[in-house]
């Protein structure tokens, strides 16, 4: 999707627009201004998990909710941590040019 760490654990429902051609999620602020990121692909994965969420009786709006974080979304280490999970559990090298693979 081209987003940062931080990006991530802040998506909110509201800044998905799925039935775009193409779907996007749009920015208020980024690191270089406001912007649009397309959604290459799996945008049936974010609505099911949309959908998923919406069932829930107390959900704040965001894709990766936490109820431990004064913010309600989880933290950048969070998905980072989450990210390096996901890397092992693939069977990658813990490290591609010297450097563990980021997110």
């Amino acid at each position: 999707w081209g987003l940062r760490s931080g990006e991530v654990g802040g998506l909110h429902t509201s800044q998905f627009a799925l039935t775009a051609d193409p779907p996007f999620v749009a920015f208020d602020e980024r690191k270089n201004g406001p912007g649009e990121v397309s959604l290459l692909y799996g945008v049936d994965v974010v609505e099911d998990r949309l959908t998923e969420l919406g069932e829930r009786e107390e959900w704040n709006g965001h894709l990766f909710p936490s109820s431990q974080s004064a913010s309600g979304h989880i933290a950048t280490q969070t998905v980072r941590n989450r990210f390096a999970d996901f890397v092992t559990r693939a069977g990658l090298p813990p490290e591609i040019g010297g450097e563990p693979p980021i997110p």
